[in-house]
Parts: structure tokens; sequence; C-alpha cells
């Protein structure tokens, strides 16, 4: 069976889809509910990824801080709560717990931005099917489209206006 791509890998693999081709609207409406589809299910994952995490920190937190309580009562010493939070928070179990939460936080943010992306996509599909239903991508005259015609006639005119200035000067 093959591994599921890795969150990277994902996103570099939809990022080639952010472009809609205009001349393949059909095959890009098709494409799109399975690319949501993609992102949606792995950014889901990560956000219970992440939130589980967070159980884990408390859930460490409040164990470490257990101790804690008991080896200050055990001890000759008096503690103050300030110095069990401090030894809480800098106990190398919740070190290594936060550093992996902001990692799988940092996973969660590039899988929003994506799947935002891919949203906006959806946007653009619906305008760009709009603009060919008004025939806006169509060739006009001599097979030249919009684009073409418009460059020809701004040449056209800079040319002329050209040829104006030389004739006042000369």
């Amino acid at each position: 069976m093959a591994k599921p791509p890795s969150d990277d890998e994902l996103i570099a693999s939809l990022q080639k889809w952010l472009k809609p081709d205009k001349d393949d609207l059909d095959e890009e409406f098709i494409a799109h509910p399975e690319l949501i589809y993609h992102i949606t299910s792995a950014y889901e994952a990560a956000v219970l990824e992440r939130d589980a995490c967070k159980i884990e920190i408390d859930q460490a937190e409040a164990e470490i801080h257990a101790q804690l309580i008991e080896k200050a009562e055990e001890s000759t010493e008096k503690w103050t709560d300030t110095s069990i939070k401090r030894q809480v928070t800098s106990s190398v179990r919740m070190i290594k717990l936060h550093k992996k939460f902001l990692s799988i936080k940092e996973r969660v943010g590039k899988l929003n931005a994506m799947k935002e992306a891919l949203s906006q996509r959806g946007y653009s599909l619906n305008k760009l099917s709009d603009l060919y239903v008004a025939n806006y991508f169509t060739r006009e005259s001599g097979g030249k489209r919009r684009s073409e015609i418009a460059e020809d006639i701004a040449a056209r005119n800079r040319k002329e206006a050209g040829e104006l200035r030389r004739k006042k000067k000369g």
C-alpha cells in the first residue's frame, strides 16, 4: 500500500493547481472538488493532532505540577507557587511538548493557507466561466484574441503619434 503524501508534499502538488487554465475550464471544474477534499482532509487531521497535543500538554503540566507539589510537601524548604510553575514550564518534557505543538501549529497554518487559496480558486473558476459564457476568450477577426487586437491598435497609435511628431518637427 502506498504511503500517503506528507503535508509539504501535498501542498507542493496542489500549488500547481492554484492558477486555473482558462482554456481547459471543464477539467478545472472537474478537478476542483477533489483538490478541496484532499486539502480539507489534511487540514482537519492536522487540527485534530494539534488539539490532541494541547490535551497532552495540559495532562503533562498537571502531572508534573502534582509531582512537584508532592516533593515540596516532603521538603523542608519553602516552595512558592511561582517557583513550582517555573519548574513545570522549564521541564524537559514540557519543552519537548511545546516544540511539538509549535511544529503542528505551523503545519495547520500552511494547510489552512492552501485551503483558503484553493477556496479562492473556486471563486476564480466561477468568474472565468462567466467570462467564457460572455465570449471574452473567443477569437475575433483573423483568429486574433482581444488582447492581441488591443496590442495591434496600441502599436498603430504609437506609430501614428511618432509620424505626427516627425511632421511637426520637419
